[in-house]
């Protein structure tokens, strides 16, 4: 079941009155034109849409999805502007749409299934900082990596610690799901850091172990907080003990701070994320620094968090190889997220008092 704040594609109440830019990119993943198709097959009025395409031409997924959209959108919607442009370009999506984006009645509706953390996070804010609150679509996958089968052996076993070992040795034997990971200050979220001030760091830990690690090598911190995923699906609760045998020996359990939050609850990401002032942990005179590797969106959730936290300093890991058939497989249920900003402020000043 989605959680509250989320609906349906099917579900949703599409406007017949108004105009809606799609912005989506091809990625690798099955899921990566879905929303494309459920646009297709729908009544909406497309006035135009931006296929974002990765740099990266040795994953002919990139490619082959990145056409299947524009066919998909050409065919169905052939009066609108249809433009390509490569995602280190996002932030110029509101010239090259031109005169297009001011109209009062339009809707731009973000695809952030294929989209990395990073993209998700600059197609979000360059939207917002258009004057639009986007429209976010999220495609399921029908299942993710690992896969149940890969994980069974070390999830047999009670200890964590055993577990953890276990799965570590499993895992020495297999390809890695990403290669080594380069560590690099996400654009537009530099946030604002004092060198003087005690540095807060908020990691959202990923089955990419190998991403986690390589942030917390590189930086000193005074404060760590992980925030664990709960998954929605029945048939992917398995994997909320599996994250956290994966990352056992990254984790402090003395020291270190923890929430767990739903894997499909923007909302409860950015509510959670803010109390984290009201319990103490962090403090409007200190540094934070955000590392989202967790679901998207929960990601959508920490770009509404640095949203109303523009101090923040996002910080992600990227690997330098990519393995394709190491993410995910077909797809599920299509939502969509209506952002809400009302009452964020009061809540931040709430907790920060």
């Amino acid at each position: 079941m989605p959680t509250p704040e989320l609906q349906t594609f099917v579900g949703y109440s599409w406007d017949s009155n108004t105009k809606y830019v799609y912005v989506g990119a091809g990625g690798f993943e099955d899921r990566a034109v879905r929303g494309a198709e459920l646009l297709a097959g729908s009544a909406i009025h497309l006035a135009a849409a931006v296929i974002l395409e990765f740099r990266s031409r040795n994953i002919p997924q990139h490619q082959q999805n990145e056409r299947k959209i524009r066919s998909i959108l050409d065919k169905k919607f052939p009066t609108a502007a249809l433009f390509e442009m490569q995602t280190e370009l996002v932030e110029q999506i509101p010239s090259v749409l031109g005169g297009i984006l001011p109209a009062p009645d339009l809707r731009v509706i973000v695809d952030v299934s294929a989209m990395p953390h990073s993209l998700v996070l600059r197609a979000l804010r360059t939207v917002s900082n258009a004057g639009h609150t986007p429209l976010v679509v999220f495609t399921e996958a029908e299942d993710y990596y690992p896969r149940k089968r890969d994980a069974e052996k070390y999830l047999a076993i009670d200890d964590d610690e055993v577990a953890f070992d276990a799965a570590a040795n499993q895992e020495n034997k297999h390809i890695m799901y990403a290669g080594l990971a380069s560590v690099g200050v996400v654009k537009g979220f530099e946030g604002r850091i004092t060198p003087t001030a005690p540095t807060s760091i908020i990691l959202f830990p990923t089955f990419k172990r190998l991403r986690i690690s390589s942030i917390l090598t590189e930086l000193e911190v005074k404060t760590r907080v992980f925030v664990l995923s709960k998954p929605e699906r029945e048939d992917l609760r398995w994997r909320e003990r599996a994250l956290r045998i994966i990352n056992y020996d990254l984790v402090d359990f003395d020291t270190d701070h923890f929430l767990t939050v739903s894997t499909l609850s923007p909302k409860e990401t950015f509510n959670e994320l803010c109390r984290l002032f009201e319990r103490g942990i962090l403090t409007p005179r200190g540094n934070t620094i955000i590392c989202p590797h967790g679901s998207k969106m929960q990601t959508v959730g920490v770009w509404q968090f640095c949203d109303v936290n523009p101090e923040v300093r996002v910080i992600l890991s990227h690997p330098t190889e990519f393995f394709p058939k190491k993410y995910s497989v077909g797809f599920r249920e299509t939502f969509i997220y209506e952002p809400s900003f009302q009452g964020a402020e009061a809540l931040l000043a709430e907790v920060r008092a």
